[in-house]
């Protein structure tokens, strides 16, 4: 496909851009000092209020501003920007998981105001995660089994969504069109509202996202594509009266991609058909004594299907149930300079899967079950006033594993007003899941199919990083800087390995444990923050150096880049439309794909940059260059890592009363 340079496409545009945002409508100054931007709180640490200056643990925020100047509608859009993250595409599904320091999407827990996010599997699908309620985005590295048990060996990721009981309507349309797909218009548009209201004697809150893709072929000469067609949505009500609240959440999809697949040298033409929907609910209650009551039910469907064009119905139906319970109660005391916090949780997982083969139903996964009760306690102790110290363990029971105790202790040091020392050991526990040890992931039509093993152990790590940091502030300007090493020893690692080949080329993989792997790394982390008369600029940049690999064989661990570089510039300017400028840039280098072959994915570097205007009181504009350097995958490469889309260019509007 032939392309004008890019430069031709972004200069008529940004030339516009310009003329809009320069027209003088009104001022409004910002602070007239850096003392006077208000600080911001964090819960996910420590499961308790504390400014974020003062974390004793590391943490990373996306804050309302973020979400709103990027125009972002899911959190893939804003997690890429996060240092020491690594987004890579869902194998199977349409979207994208999570790697955090070297650890995977199924050690990194994703919760929804403290909530576990519901999605049954290895790994969640951060595509499914809409941010059309969303306040904040709470990021927490290291093993975090302690305070949040199993699924939390990498990290957490918790998303705040908004509070207060005013009454407001807001609404949102973005489109996005990729140069590499000229012939379907456009590549994806997403509808967002959001209205909150007085009910009865409470408060409603409702907020819907609706996505449209009209898929993504990098070769048009095959049949096969690389994105599928369809749609997502997302629907999220909740009602609060007092100190109780009641949440519905439903998430779920329908998207066909075309792909071709090979048998005894004869190629077939297919059509598979991706069908899911994922239901929570809950209900919370906080006592006036403090306790907070939480109960929740989940629901998974996914269902595929795939057909033959030439034939009529379809040729074969996979479909995967599962549920998820959980019960749970958290109680906190004030003892003078210490806080206790602890609790209680319990909880049941349901699986199973048949197919449907040219009419024959055949049960691949009878009922499978599993419990769990879990207890844990947090000791928050301000030793004095520059020194904190928290201590905690967690004691989980599991229905096939048994007992398991998991301690963790953290302490912070302000060395001196501007310096701090943060340093942290804990003990990281994950039990496989259901589908990891029964579920069949038939990718087939990817040449592939994954097993699940009934004899795979739980794994277990040991976690220490240390960080030093500080604050360099005046008048106008402030510099927040990091210094920080991480290591994960880990037992009993789970990963996918080959199993066989057969006579027509399918592989066969199932999962199983390393003995030991060892995960460890250093971060550096700076930003800027100054105001140029009454302008303000935004400037970051993060570096992550990893090094994972099988103790054992001394072999690299796969699909982890060793270096990372993110850099973010932001200039807000307070005349004129109030516009917002931005630039982002992500750089990662080779990482392995196959450890006996020795095969790499080739690195690279993608550059975003996004805008904003504000039109009036209520109306926002956005305008968005994603992937400028037009970095794009080889669709003859299964193992190329790069982006499926190029260049894509994306606008939007947005309405808030």
């Amino acid at each position: 496909m032939n392309k004008a340079p890019h430069y031709l496409f972004i200069t008529p545009v940004l030339g516009m851009a310009s003329f809009l945002c320069q027209q003088v409508v009104a001022q409004t100054s910002p602070p007239s000092s850096i003392s006077e931007v208000t600080d911001v709180v964090v819960v996910t640490g420590t499961m308790s209020n504390k400014l974020l200056e003062h974390s004793p643990v590391p943490i990373s925020v996306i804050d309302s501003q973020d979400i709103s100047e990027k125009a972002a509608t899911k959190l893939t859009h804003v997690l890429s920007s996060v240092p020491g993250l690594q987004l890579s595409k869902q194998h199977g599904q349409q979207g994208q998981t999570v790697m955090m320091q070297g650890m995977q999407s199924k050690h990194v827990l994703v919760l929804i105001d403290g909530v576990p996010v519901s999605q049954s599997g290895n790994n969640i699908n951060l595509e499914r995660l809409m941010l059309s309620n969303i306040d904040r985005v709470e990021i927490v590295p290291g093993a975090s089994s302690a305070l949040y048990g199993s699924s939390a060996m990498g990290g957490v990721i918790n998303l705040i969504t908004k509070t207060g009981e005013k009454d407001y309507q807001t609404y949102q349309m973005t489109v996005a069109q990729a140069e590499e797909n000229t012939q379907q218009l456009p590549t994806e548009s997403v509808f967002s509202a959001g209205l909150g209201s007085q009910f009865l004697s409470g408060y409603s809150d409702t907020s819907l996202n609706f996505t449209s893709y009209s898929g993504n072929d990098l070769d048009p000469e095959t049949w096969s594509e690389e994105v599928a067609e369809g749609y997502r949505w997302a629907l999220n009500q909740s009602f609060k009266f007092d100190q109780a609240q009641i949440k519905f959440d439903w998430t779920g999809g329908r998207l066909n991609r075309n792909f071709t697949e090979e048998k005894a040298g004869r190629e077939f033409d297919q059509i598979k058909y991706e069908n899911s929907d994922e239901i929570d609910l809950s209900a919370k209650y906080q006592a006036s004594s403090g306790g907070i009551y939480l109960i929740q039910q989940g629901f998974d469907y996914y269902e595929t299907l795939q057909d033959f064009p030439t034939t009529s119905g379809n040729d074969f139906t996979r479909v995967a149930q599962s549920t998820n319970s959980r019960a749970s109660g958290t109680w906190s005391n004030e003892f003078g300079m210490r806080t206790l916090t602890y609790g209680t949780v319990a909880y049941g997982e349901f699986l199973s899967q048949e197919k449907t083969d040219t009419g024959v139903v055949e049960t691949e996964v009878p009922d499978r079950r599993r419990s769990g009760v879990e207890l844990f306690i947090q000791d928050d102790w301000f030793v004095r006033n520059e020194l904190e110290i928290i201590s905690g363990m967690r004691s989980e029971w599991n229905s096939k594993y048994g007992w398991h105790i998991s301690p963790k202790i953290s302490a912070r040091w302000d060395v001196e007003e501007s310096v701090y020392i943060r340093t942290s050991i804990g003990s990281g526990y994950r039990s496989p899941n259901l589908k990891e040890q029964y579920y069949l992931f038939d990718h087939s039509h990817l040449g592939y199919i994954i097993i699940g093993n009934e004899e795979l152990e739980p794994e277990e790590s040991i976690n220490i990083q240390s960080d030093i940091g500080g604050q360099f502030s005046n008048f106008t300007h402030e510099l927040n800087w990091t210094l920080g090493v991480f290591q994960q020893d880990v037992t009993n690692l789970i990963d996918i390995f080959e199993e066989s080949v057969d006579n027509e080329g399918l592989e066969t993989y199932t999962y199983d444990n390393i003995g030991q792997a060892l995960i460890r790394g250093a971060n550096v982390d700076l930003s800027l923050n100054s105001y140029v008369g009454d302008h303000k600029l935004n400037l970051s940049w993060g570096y992550t150096y990893l090094d994972a690999k099988d103790v054992e064989t001394d072999l690299r661990l796969e699909r982890r880049s060793e270096h990372q570089n993110k850099l973010n510039a932001r200039l807000s300017l307070s005349t004129g439309f109030k516009p917002v400028l931005g630039l982002q840039l992500n750089q990662q280098t080779d990482q392995l794909t196959d450890r006996e072959e020795g095969t790499k994915a080739e690195g690279f570097t993608t550059l975003d940059f996004n805008s904003q205007c504000s039109l009036n009181q209520n109306f926002k504009f956005n305008f968005n260059i994603l992937n400028i350097t037009d970095v794009v995958k080889n669709p003859i490469i299964d193992d190329d890592v790069r982006p499926i889309q190029g260049r894509t260019w994306k606008v939007g509007i947005t309405f808030n009363n």
